[in-house]
């Protein structure tokens, strides 16, 4: 008879504690799940998204001419018309990779300085020497001035010597690298210069033309988007021209940049709308036209930097 209790009741505890296994969990009062209040809120800015996407989309309709330069084309968008132009030549081309010939070598000894080089690595220069000198030979085929032309002979001739030591030696010290690199700048900014007079007079002679077809009218609503990787963003060779065509002193205004690749015509002028629609609210509700060009919420973080040292924590936040 005892031995029924005991067995009744340990089925007993067996089933209760199987309920409570069933019933729901209750939420850790610690965590910090997104409960109701914070979703109608949610519901709320996905309309706002809504309906700033709407404006943008409005906003591109109002466009006056716009110029997307990216890739070497100059685009011109206009009387929903889209006229696309080479502006690159093959002289802004040459100079440009003469000049990479000794980069080229930089970039493949910086990670190897002062240690000796893999067999492999210095098989890759010495195919890369021939590949280089071979193009030199074509130097005569470029219509060069006798300037230029010594002066691309000796980027190769001086890279040749540095790249003889460096491959005999299997090994370069990272004094040697940086005083091959030094003894380029010159040369380098020189054949800059020529690479840039072609690009930039192509460009200066195409836009002559554009602008005699256009409207004085509408020649002033022209805005330009500059579209070119992010490092040479600063002191852009385009941004100087298209700045100085408009005369406009600071990008973001009728000159844009926007970092990226050729072939983003639509992701430049969805920029553009952008541009136009915070310009508006930057007016209207801070009589700014520059204010959303920085974090609106930049002022409250200086604020909180200024009265609370960044690393210390103890901050009571009632959230």
């Amino acid at each position: 008879m005892v031995n029924v209790s005991k067995f009744a009741y340990m089925a007993l505890i067996v089933s209760v504690v199987f309920q409570i296994s069933l019933l729901p969990a209750k939420a850790d009062s610690g965590a910090n799940p997104k409960d109701e209040r914070l979703k109608i809120w949610d519901d709320v800015n996905a309309d706002f998204r809504k309906f700033y996407a709407k404006a943008l989309s409005e906003k591109k309709k109002k466009f006056g001419p716009v110029i997307v330069c990216s890739g070497g084309e100059m685009i011109l968008f206009h009387n929903n018309e889209r006229i696309a132009v080479n502006v690159v030549p093959e002289k802004f081309h040459f100079f440009k990779t003469v000049a990479h010939v000794p980069l080229a070598i930089y970039v493949s000894l910086d990670n190897h300085c002062d240690e000796f080089l893999p067999d492999s690595l210095v098989s890759e220069l010495s195919l890369f020497k021939t590949k280089y000198n071979l193009a030199g030979e074509s130097f005569k085929n470029w219509g060069l001035t006798d300037k230029e032309l010594t002066a691309q002979h000796s980027i190769l001739d001086d890279t040749n010597s540095f790249l003889d030591k460096v491959m005999a030696a299997k090994r370069v010290t990272r004094k040697e690298l940086d005083a091959f690199a030094f003894s380029m700048k010159q040369r380098i900014y020189e054949n800059a210069d020529s690479a840039v007079f072609f690009e930039l007079g192509k460009t200066d002679n195409q836009i002559a033309l554009w602008k005699k077809s256009i409207s004085q009218s509408d020649w002033d609503k022209l805005k330009v988007i500059i579209v070119s990787p992010h490092m040479p963003r600063n002191v852009n060779r385009q941004m100087i021209y298209f700045q100085a065509l408009l005369n406009e002193t600071q990008e973001g205004n009728r000159v844009i940049y926007m970092d990226g690749d050729p072939g983003q015509d639509e992701k430049a002028l969805q920029l553009l709308s952008v541009h136009e629609l915070d310009h508006d609210v930057a007016v209207s509700f801070f009589k700014d036209p520059w204010r959303m060009h920085r974090d609106l919420l930049g002022d409250a973080g200086k604020k909180f930097v200024k009265m609370h040292k960044p690393g210390n924590g103890g901050i009571e936040l009632d959230l």
